[in-house]
């Protein structure tokens, strides 16, 4: 059973198995789209949102106000937005500002062109605002030049926060990749949920990278590299993102990935790919997720931004 409710500022799309799993079926709910205000976000933020809408979906049970959290089965919400002529529909996104004074982007935020929506999903009820990044220290990298084939990735994810730049101009596409920065792309872009309540030894509380990690860790994507350590500053090899990949896609629930070493026939390189990683490698490249530069895989190799970059698109778009 599919629920639809619409208001004038937006539509809510849930599912009868989602009532289900919260144990309400059966009572009186409503949700409910108004007109929010951003409070207590910094000068960037409110350049991002200009006078684009910002909502606030709440939920109530027979009447009452409750905070609504189901982060399993998300609701569906589809704000409607016209573009001005100079934006660009792949710069428009949506902050989640439930939380007082911060601002979140929501991965996977799109605009539907067809039918003129912001759509997105979220696991809980609260304040969303959408956003134009054509301006910020995102908007422009003048270092890609030499990068055509990541410029649109890059350009993509930044406008969805999936991506940082090194600074208000640059992306530093030929840098390589920590562990835990990858790692925190990969939790972005897949919007992946966890309750976390421990981590690697390695990994302290105050770390930037400390949730994404955490997530990583309870779902399985990581599990570290021994003596409950993940060397999270540690540079990231080709063979070890393929492995979390792989993972992280079929928890996820968008692909199931598994390749046979019958798969890497043709790379010279076949060879030194860790047993551990064969079937994540093999299946990445069958499928065209990751390709390999000639006849080589070079999997103990550290991935690049731009590399990296790339490859978070694809699968963001899968």
């Amino acid at each position: 059973m599919i629920i639809e409710v619409r208001t004038p500022k937006g539509t809510v799309i849930l599912s009868g198995h989602m009532l289900h799993e919260t144990g309400i079926k059966g009572k009186n709910i409503r949700f409910i789209i108004g007109e929010a205000k951003a409070d207590g976000v910094d000068k960037k933020v409110i350049e991002q949102i200009g006078s684009r809408p910002v909502i606030e979906l709440l939920a109530e049970v027979d009447g009452k106000a409750i905070r609504w959290v189901n982060e399993l089965t998300p609701v569906t919400v589809m704000i409607p937005y016209l573009p001005t002529v100079t934006e660009e529909t792949a710069r428009i996104g949506v902050l989640d500002l439930s939380e007082q004074g911060k601002a979140k982007a929501v991965p996977q935020a799109a605009y539907v062109k067809a039918d003129q929506f912001v759509q997105f999903q979220t696991g809980h009820t609260g304040i969303y605002a959408v956003i134009y990044t054509g301006t910020g220290s995102n908007s422009r990298f003048e270092d890609l030049g030499k990068y055509p084939w990541a410029q649109q990735a890059v350009k993509e994810l930044a406008a969805k926060g999936i991506v940082k730049g090194t600074s208000a101009t640059t992306f530093s596409p030929a840098n390589q990749v920590t562990r835990a920065d990858f790692i925190l792309m990969l939790v972005r872009a897949l919007d992946l949920q966890a309750d976390v309540k421990d981590n690697f030894a390695d990994v302290k509380t105050n770390d930037y990278y400390y949730e994404a990690v955490g997530i990583a860790k309870k779902l399985g994507i990581v599990t570290g590299i021994g003596g409950d350590r993940f060397e999270p500053k540690a540079k990231i090899t080709r063979q070890d993102m393929m492995v979390m990949v792989a993972r992280a896609l079929e928890v996820s629930g968008k692909k199931e990935i598994q390749g046979t070493k019958q798969d890497l026939a043709g790379y010279q390189d076949a060879g030194k790919v860790a047993d551990y990683a064969v079937s994540s490698v093999a299946g990445l490249i069958s499928q065209g997720l990751i390709q390999g530069s000639g006849n080589m895989i070079h999997p103990h190799s550290h991935a690049t931004r731009a590399e990296t970059a790339v490859l978070i698109y694809r699968i963001y778009n899968l």
